[in-house]
Order: C-alpha cells, then structure tokens, then sequence
C-alpha cells in the first residue's frame, strides 16, 4: 500500500514537470512546428515607459465584414472567435473566410487565428488578436514609420499564435 502512494506521488510529480515545461515552451514550439502566415499591417509607433519601443500594428484581419461571421452579428457576440485563415494564391497574403464561436475544421490550405471581438461597425467588426504590439530596439521606431506598410510572419500552430518577424515590402 505504501508503494501505491509513492507511485502516486511520483506520477503527480511527473506531470506537474511536463505541464510546466510545456507552458514554459509553448513559443519555441510554436517557432518550431508553427505555420508562416504572411499578413499586411501598417505600423504606428508609440512608447512605453516601462517597456520601451515598439510597433502598433493594424493588420487588414482586423476589420472583417459581418458577412464572414458563422453566427449573427445582431447578437453583437464579443467573446472569443476562432477566425478562419486562407491563404490567396494571388497575393500570398492569407484573408479571412469565416469567422466562427468554436474551433473549426481545417483543411491543408487554411490556419485558425483565435482572436476576441472588440466592437461591431456597421458593415464590419474589429477583432485583436493578440498580435498587435511588437517590441522594437530603443530609437527605431521612426524608421518603422517611415517603411509605411510593413509584411508580417506570424507563425501559427494548434497551441498558439506569435509574431515571429517583420519584413519590409
């Protein structure tokens, strides 16, 4: 009976390590095995006392028409969305194809974004992603202004989202 409890308590000990480990490298995962995802953005640049320069960035996925919602938008639903990415052969730019409340299926040529609605338009809804903000070298922050436009690699994996570079066009 004492041994039981012992492999119980080893067992406890185990998992409590994996858990923690995992959530410690959830990003080098993502980088890993994560899915590049090019977005268009246009940079805007603040600063912050405590944490320095960065880039506000507004990609065109942020404002999705009310069209592309799995769900009806009159219930102006602010919660969390799961938002359906497909990438435009054309462009090589992925664009929004629907926008849904729970995970959807995805298919080869698509990725989920999870992503929370911030307020509805008229025709469209705002929508953060969590990839917003990107921290830059202190003093650089005019010459992101002045790129104007800027491309985006965000890689994509079934655990998480993050910004893995900036291109400029």
């Amino acid at each position: 009976m004492h041994t039981m409890k012992r492999n119980k308590l080893w067992l406890l000990l185990i998992a409590q390590i994996i858990i923690i480990l995992t959530i410690a490298n959830i990003n080098v995962i993502t980088e890993k095995y994560g899915r590049d995802v090019l977005l268009k953005t246009v940079p805007y640049d603040p600063k912050d006392v405590f944490y320095g320069d960065y880039v506000t960035l507004n990609y065109e996925i942020n404002m999705v028409d009310v069209d592309k919602l799995a769900f009806s938008s009159e219930d102006h639903f602010s919660g969390k969305v799961f938002v359906l990415l497909e990438k435009n052969m054309k462009t090589k730019y992925w664009e929004v194809k629907k926008v849904y409340k729970k995970k959807p299926e995805v298919y080869s040529n698509q990725v989920v974004l999870k992503g929370k609605i911030l307020y509805y338009d008229v025709n469209q809804c705002r929508i953060a992603y969590g990839l917003e903000t990107y921290y830059i070298e202190e003093g650089t922050g005019e010459k992101f202004n002045e790129l104007g436009s800027l491309d985006v690699i965000v890689k994509v994996s079934q655990f998480s989202q993050k910004i893995s570079r900036l291109v400029n066009k």
